[in-house]
């Protein structure tokens, strides 16, 4: 009985553990984060969270402004990009877009985006 108690538990805590990392790394960051160490995340997967406040389409690429509590960033997309005032949770790999002297142009490609309009009762 004591043995299956500690299997039981065993099984518990990898599972705990495995659940726990999972959450850790979907996690959104604050994009004032990204913008503070532009050389850490480059090249990094990330999600971030927050109001679409610009989008536009060039050239058949998607382009979306994200604003959380931090800051801003822009988002390129492959797919049409959200209407302003949609909340998005995006998973993608922030890239320098330009760097002139000290300051780099930041942007995250998406690999992935869910977004829902503001009348819709979901938010964060």
């Amino acid at each position: 009985m004591q043995r299956g108690a500690s299997i039981s538990l065993g099984v518990l805590l990898l599972l705990g553990g495995i659940g726990g990392y999972w959450f850790w790394r979907q996690r959104p960051i604050p994009i004032e984060r990204i913008h503070q160490n532009p050389l850490r995340y480059d090249g990094q997967r990330v999600n971030i969270r927050g109001k679409v406040t610009t989008s536009f389409d060039v050239l058949g690429q998607g382009f979306y402004v994200v604003e959380d509590q931090t800051g801003r960033i822009t988002v390129r997309t492959h797919r049409g990009a959200p209407p302003q005032g949609y909340e998005v949770i995006v998973r993608g790999v922030v890239r320098k877009a330009l760097q002139i002297q000290d300051q780099s142009l930041l942007i995250v490609e998406e690999e992935k985006a869910t977004s829902w309009s503001p009348d819709s009762g979901f938010g964060f």
